[in-house]
């Protein structure tokens, strides 16, 4: 039954008749008996293991919660079956791995399967997220295969004739291409992808045709939540809105009814992906039902010529900000995102047509007006309702919800979906903010293209050039100098580059993507200008000849020679390496753990010239992952910039510090004591830099920063009775490595400020 499901994963606080306690902290509570698992178990025991009927073992393992045991008979008849007989195990074992969530075995087992080379290749293509590519790919093999004189090759199985169709279906449902799949499906007779396709179009004509095939009505009798939701759907387009609170009831029963029915949580299997999927769509659907039940009702009471301040108005603030703040997340595709913007969209629309509002925005007071204004015409009444914009509610929203999908695509790099999408936005409908997103997300598409001609990087530019930013915020300018500085920098042309983005920082200098871009731009040129760039595509075979992956030969005098340049690499290094630590500084930022790689890089190359100051604001708990690689650098140049973050860290979080710093000053003080005999070799080879002094003046101001500050010198080695090992602390090796004297200094700062810890450390 379904209740064992709730005591599975609810809070664990049931207690029974012994007085014991059920789940919680001791753990869920055990399965209960399941007879057909219990059977299936016992079957894959037997010798022989007795031979079942394919479509009987999938129809148990789904319904009865016995996945696991009917997977391990499936597999083996899989691999001891006939080739003739093998084509229909190996269906089974690919529907029960996709109703599993275990993707990579069923890419696997569709590799394994497959025979042509071509199907490896769109399988590949599609893994790796080359979807527009595969799906081209599938198209052209389905083609082909229909060729009445031809064909791919061999004879291929069912198998894969059917994998072509079916992943061309899943590309399209990820490219958002559903008028295409509507009219495939409609000649194939597919009405489970017809019905959705109908959906995504808003067609719901069609919706309720496809709801009385069959096919349909046979999977709403044995539960299907996810097509009892087309039935929610078609009531809320017809106005049935007393159906759509019973509607969502039975599919809430039934989802409950398939999630009790699944295997338990702690295998952590994909299996749970749907459901949870599918949960978000539900709520938003009731939601749905109760925003056009209140519409509806106020388009009435204004039909009856009421007054509208008078009336009570549902407040859809909460439920508005709730879809805002209710999006699926950055790594799950492009299907789950449609399944909730496509939605909301329709709501948006229908809520608009009902009232009757033929802006853009439908606004609504929900706040009684005093008796006074109540006396008012209804133009004013309008007016007053609108001005105040903490009374007031954006019902419709399309625009923000379009860009919201574009963004996504973009980042999931689909082109054409990203052009198709953009093409239904229209500027004159919307606000300032929804027009700058839309704009900018038109350009971050040139920019997003890297393996396209010059050309298309300047139709960004074109764009940049030809928008009229006088209508925006300060940030949003600064943007789009940002955007054209990006483009500047890809087309080669630095200074005007640098131009751009001093231009954006002295209007928005808080701004940590205008630090982040210069910041890389910088390093670009420094790269450039290092004289050492290797060509990653090149080889060098035998004879000394170099040639391309292709096994073509290069050119040399068509190949891009870098100079080098260190006072240009000295000078962008050091400009790149303060435009890092500005974009640390910013505390919204997502990314500052992947830029202190970037920075310890660039300070290792700027050695004793990187500014000082401007780490003393960065926030400590960046540095501590790489505590390791700070105390590497005290035998290089950089040792005195080092030694300045360290300290802090010793001061504050010292037991992050002790042990990698205990093990250093170990290794360092065997070297120094036995310089042949040692068999470790010396990490780095460069010599370190002599230790802070007292009258060492302050260190150079950062390019772009003016914060300095200057090093204090190290208290003289501590004497050997702090230590029972009196080699780590030899006056004599101090004297000869300053490394060792920034790591006892260390030891004396953790063990003055944290005494306690340091003696049970």
């Amino acid at each position: 039954s379904s209740c064992w499901g709730w005591s599975l994963y609810g809070a664990g606080l049931h207690v029974d008749s012994e007085g014991e306690l059920l789940g919680g902290c001791l753990g869920p509570p055990p399965i209960p008996h399941n007879v057909v698992r219990s059977f299936l178990a016992s079957f894959c025991k037997l010798r022989p293991i007795p031979i079942l009927q394919p479509s009987l073992l999938t129809s148990l393992a789904i319904s009865q919660n016995a996945n696991h045991s009917a997977l391990e008979l499936i597999e083996h008849q899989t691999l001891v079956s006939t080739p003739s007989e093998r084509n229909e195990w190996v269906t089974c074992l690919s529907s029960l791995y996709e109703s599993m969530g275990e993707v990579d075995k069923l890419r696997c087992l569709q590799l394994r399967t497959c025979g042509a080379r071509e199907s490896h290749i769109a399988l590949s293509l599609e893994s790796y997220g080359y979807i527009e590519i595969a799906q081209s790919l599938y198209l052209e093999l389905i083609h082909a295969e229909n060729r009445p004189i031809g064909g791919i090759g061999p004879k291929l199985s069912r198998f894969e004739l059917d994998l072509w169709q079916e992943q061309y279906f899943k590309c399209c449902k990820e490219l958002g291409e559903w008028s295409k799949l509507s009219k495939i499906s409609s000649s194939l007779n597919r009405y489970d992808i017809l019905i959705e396709s109908a959906a995504k179009e808003h067609d719901f004509n069609k919706v309720k045709e496809c709801l009385k095939t069959p096919t349909i009505i046979a999977s709403l009798e044995n539960g299907s939540p996810f097509l009892k939701l087309y039935e929610i759907y078609t009531s809320i387009a017809d106005g049935k809105l007393g159906e759509v609170e019973h509607h969502c009831n039975q599919s809430i029963q039934f989802a409950l009814f398939h999630w009790s029915h699944l295997p338990p949580l702690s295998l952590n299997t994909g299996t749970h992906f749907k459901m949870l999927q599918l949960f978000p769509q539900l709520i938003e659907v009731h939601e749905s039902g109760q925003i056009m039940v209140e519409v509806t009702t106020i388009r009435e009471q204004q039909l009856q010529q009421q007054q509208f301040q008078q009336q009570r108005v549902y407040d859809f603030q909460q439920i508005i900000s709730n879809w805002k703040h209710r999006k699926p997340n950055n790594w799950e595709n492009m299907i789950v995102w449609d399944n909730l913007l496509n939605w909301r969209q329709f709501v948006y629309k229908s809520t608009s047509d009902v009232i009757n509002m033929k802006t853009d925005t439908l606004m609504l007071n929900p706040t009684p007006s005093s008796p006074s204004s109540s006396s008012s015409s209804s133009s004013s009444s309008s007016s007053s309702s609108s001005s105040s914009p903490s009374s007031t509610i954006r019902l419709k929203d399309s625009a923000a919800t379009t860009l919201v999908l574009v963004k996504q695509q973009r980042r999931l790099k689909y082109q054409n979906a990203v052009t198709k999408s953009l093409s239904t936005l229209t500027t004159a409908k919307m606000n300032n903010k929804d027009s700058f997103h839309k704009i900018r997300e038109q350009i971050m598409q040139y920019d997003t293209v890297k393996y396209l001609k010059e050309k298309v990087i300047g139709g960004g530019l074109t764009m940049v050039h030809n928008t009229n930013i006088s209508n925006f915020n300060l940030e949003q300018k600064a943007e789009f100098f940002r955007l054209k500085a990006r483009m500047l920098s890809a087309r080669k042309h630095p200074e005007q580059a640098n131009q751009c983005f001093v231009e954006s920082i002295s209007i928005s200098n808080t701004s940590s993507k205008t630090w982040l871009s210069w910041g890389q731009h910088c390093e670009k040129i420094a790269k450039e200008n290092s004289g050492n760039l290797p060509n990653a595509n090149k080889k060098r075979s035998i004879d000394g000849t170099e040639k391309n992956s292709n096994n073509t030969l290069i050119d040399q005098s068509q190949q891009t020679v870098y100079p080098n340049n260190p006072e240009l690499v000295q000078k962008y290094s050091q400009q790149a390496l303060a435009c890092y630590l500005q974009c640390m500084k910013d505390q919204r930022i997502t990314i500052k753990h992947l830029v202190v790689a970037k920075v310890l890089k660039l300070i290792s190359v700027c050695g004793p010239n990187a500014m000082m100051g401007s780490f003393d604001h960065i926030n400590l708990e960046l540095w501590i992952p790489w505590i390791s690689i700070l105390i590497g650098s005290l035998v290089r140049e950089e040792s005195n910039l080092v030694f300045g973050i360290l300290k802090r860290i010793a001061e504050k979080y010292p037991q992050a510090l002790y042990y990698e710093l205990r093990a250093f000053l170990i290794e360092k003080t065997q070297i120094s004591l036995n310089p042949v005999t040692s068999s470790s070799p010396s990490y780095y080879s460069s010599s370190p830099s002599p230790p802070p002094s007292s009258s060492s003046a302050s260190s150079p101001s950062p390019p772009l920063s003016s914060t300095t500050s200057s090093s204090s010198s190290p208290p003289p080695p501590l004497s050997s009775s702090t230590n029972t090992n009196t080699n780590l602390f030899n006056n004599n090796i101090t004297n000869q490595n300053p490394s060792i004297q920034f790591a006892q200094e260390l030891m004396s700062i953790m063990r003055n400020k944290n005494k306690q810890i340091f003696e049970d450390m």
